[in-house]
């Protein structure tokens, strides 16, 4: 297991420090640099788009658990139509 993920992920980011651009020619390891890495982080797009990711993560994640909140507290009462709302919740 250790060989297949974390030697691919080893691999991978080897690859991302090369001016590799694929099947047909080898990659160069003489020549690896951060290059790519700098201009990405360093790009307003880039930023913008990590920024918006994370927020992304954080609402998406609060508004799943409180929604979950809310159906688990509906299922455990004992409202109207009890069994017809926990046949359609469940199924």
């Amino acid at each position: 297991m250790g060989l297949f993920v974390y030697g691919a992920i080893v691999w991978n980011l080897l690859i991302s420090l090369t001016d590799y651009e694929g099947f047909g020619q080898a990659p160069d390891y003489g020549d690896l640099d951060f290059e790519m890495y700098v201009r990405a982080a360093t790009d307003s797009g880039v930023i913008d788009a990590t920024v918006n990711t994370f927020i992304l993560i954080v609402a998406f994640t609060a508004a799943t658990l409180v929604i979950g909140l809310g159906l688990a507290i509906l299922i455990d009462r004992g409202i109207r139509f009890e069994n017809t709302f926990r046949t359609i919740y469940l199924s």
